[in-house]
């Protein structure tokens, strides 16, 4: 079997390759055959190179944004399509509305969260095809690793206020925790803050963590996953609450927030909030899967 998952890939970017790896092997354990993968950035000539028979639209915030090669793909054939957990890019220049012939075109639909499913909901009827909302970074597993005693996390730079902010909250929560920083970027092209590390060796460091925050959504929901306590700072297109939405998880603010009102109550609930957390987290999960069963049969 061929599938080709189309996302913001090929970009040097290990939260969104961290999609791929949950997406990739979500269909390979459910597949009962061997599948050839093309991992591919949306706006990527390569992809009508391949002959695929089944198209993957998996994750990012990239409803709304122009797709002109995927769509030309798309149009060549009847190639099975599905969106799978795609977020809205909740931006003035980029309405939904260039998003219509995916979604017109996907067999199955599912957003990143109720924000997304909401505007999706702008354009028409689609409770044909609608399914379960969830991002698909809830496909991982918990890597039931033994935790380091590091405040870890990920600054991605912006203007020199949020740095600066970043900067006093990563100070502020190891001081109170008691905990040493460890910065772990996700992308050297946008130039996120400590050592650069191999893909592998960098999603062990999230696993390992004894405590997460930072400025990017999926390190953060894989912190999540493997039972790690975590802040996550909302920066752009409100991608954290519209992923949270759907696991029911409060803890994350916007930039200049109080941090540490958040984290004493992140503190009080953690643990007996435990079993409903994990509960939100395996239900996401579980209707993600049962996505991928049934695209696996179109």
């Amino acid at each position: 079997m061929n599938i080709m998952l189309v996302g913001f890939y090929e970009e040097n970017a290990y939260s969104d390759d961290f999609l791929g790896k949950a997406v990739r092997d979500a269909f390979n354990v459910e597949s009962g055959d061997t599948i050839t993968w093309r991992t591919v950035n949306f706006m990527s000539p390569l992809m009508m190179d391949f002959d695929a028979d089944l198209v993957i639209l998996g994750g990012g915030s990239l409803l709304g944004v122009p797709m002109p090669v995927l769509e030309r793909y798309l149009k060549r054939d009847d190639t099975p399509f599905i969106v799978l957990g795609t977020g809205v890019r909740f931006s003035n220049e980029m309405p939904i509305k260039n998003s219509k012939y995916l979604l017109d075109r996907t067999s199955l639909l599912s957003v990143r969260g109720l924000l997304s499913l909401k505007e999706v909901n702008t354009l028409g009827d689609y409770s044909d095809k609608i399914r379960p909302c969830g991002d698909p970074i809830f496909l991982l597993n918990d890597e039931h690793q033994e935790k380091d005693a590091f405040l870890k996390g990920v600054l991605r730079p912006r203007s020199s206020y949020d740095n600066i902010w970043m900067e006093k909250c990563f100070l502020g929560l190891s001081s109170k925790m008691n905990l040493p920083i460890q910065l772990i970027p996700m992308s050297q092209k946008q130039g996120d803050l400590g050592e650069v590390l191999g893909f592998n060796e960098t999603y062990d460091e999230v696993c390992r963590a004894s405590f997460w925050f930072g400025n990017r959504l999926h390190p953060f929901c894989v912190a999540l996953i493997n039972n790690i306590p975590a802040i996550v700072v909302e920066i752009e297109f409100n991608k954290v609450e519209d992923a949270c939405s759907t696991i029911k998880y409060p803890y994350w603010v916007h930039l200049g927030d109080d941090i540490y009102k958040t984290c004493d109550l992140l503190a009080q609930n953690w643990d007996s909030d435990r079993e409903m957390r994990n509960r939100e987290i395996a239900n996401v999960k579980h209707g993600l899967m049962d996505i991928v069963r049934e695209a696996l049969k179109l």
